[in-house]
């Protein structure tokens, strides 16, 4: 079957992995109006999400049949292995959550499994929720110490945060540096060129791992949010606005407003403005775009 991305949020929402509202702490140490899950779900969840999965394999990785898929602990540890099964080469095994030192080989001090991948083999991890990257990158480094090739990370929900810090480009910073000493002996101030953070999708990206997500929070958390409160009062317009303002802070991806937004907040019988988003502005983000197009904020 084609891959379903509507659905497959869809599926996310009613089955509790999407939390809105309350402060979550997250493994990256940030705190979050939402938090997005893929544990503690039943069997007839479970099965459904690996049909996604499964779908979206066949749709988006040629010879899908060549490759062992291994789960990314703990959240992705045994849908790696059934996802494999199923799809892949049909060896499963898990990766170790921490370095086994007392192993007698490289591959065991890694994997924990009977059917573990060799050097030079090629493998693709899979990662429930990609936050800043560090978790991933920390077990793809683990993998290719050990000569094991790993080409794709496939995530089941991508945050889009904010993950590496990129240098500004060497183009910008000649021209800051003749800019300066064009101006040296004048008042004139020259900005410093600035860098920027890149997505963790984009900082994987950039050390040769393709990333291929299911889904993101600019979709997933407007249609949640449209399906958890079908009516916009005043309480859920102030988790809007804490949701807003976390990914205008960590989030990576900005926006392109062309005019401005007000969010509007239920006072008694009658709106009143308590937030006005203008093109450029922090809180103009993707995420912000998803609100709109989902229908849950609209520009006045």
């Amino acid at each position: 079957m084609v891959f379903d991305r509507v659905e497959y949020e869809k599926l996310l929402i009613d089955a509790g992995c999407v939390r809105i509202g309350e402060n979550y702490k997250l493994s990256s140490g940030r705190n979050s109006p939402y938090h997005i899950t893929f544990r503690n779900f039943g069997a007839k969840v479970y099965g459904e999400l690996i049909n996604f999965l499964e779908d979206f394999i066949k749709e988006n990785i040629e010879n899908h049949k060549a490759y062992q898929f291994i789960g990314v602990p703990y959240g992705a540890t045994f849908i790696g292995a059934d996802i494999s099964e199923r799809v892949g080469n049909g060896r499963k095994t898990q990766l170790r959550k921490n370095i086994h030192e007392r192993a007698d080989n490289p591959i065991a001090r890694i994997f924990a499994g009977p059917m573990n991948p060799e050097p030079r083999d090629t493998i693709l991890l899979i990662e429930d929720v990609l936050v800043t990257g560090s978790n991933s990158q920390e077990y793809i480094n683990r993998v290719k110490r050990i000569r094991i090739k790993v080409p794709k990370l496939i995530v089941l929900c991508d945050r889009r945060e904010k993950g590496d810090y990129e240098q500004p480009d060497e183009e910008e910073v000649e021209k800051w540096l003749k800019e300066k000493e064009k101006y040296k002996n004048t008042k004139k101030q020259v900005p410093i060129p600035e860098g920027r953070h890149m997505s963790a999708a984009e900082s994987l990206e950039k050390k040769d791992i393709e990333i291929l997500a299911l889904t993101d929070i600019h979709t997933l958390i407007p249609r949640a949010i449209k399906e958890m409160y079908p009516e916009i009062n005043s309480d859920n317009i102030k988790i809007i606005e804490r949701v807003l303002e976390y990914y205008g802070e960590h989030g990576a991806d900005r926006g392109g407003l062309n005019r401005e937004v007000h969010v509007n907040e239920f006072e008694k019988d009658r709106f009143r403005h308590v937030k006005n988003i203008r093109p450029g502005d922090p809180l103009d983000t993707k995420l912000l775009q998803g609100f709109l197009e989902q229908g849950v904020l609209t520009m006045q």
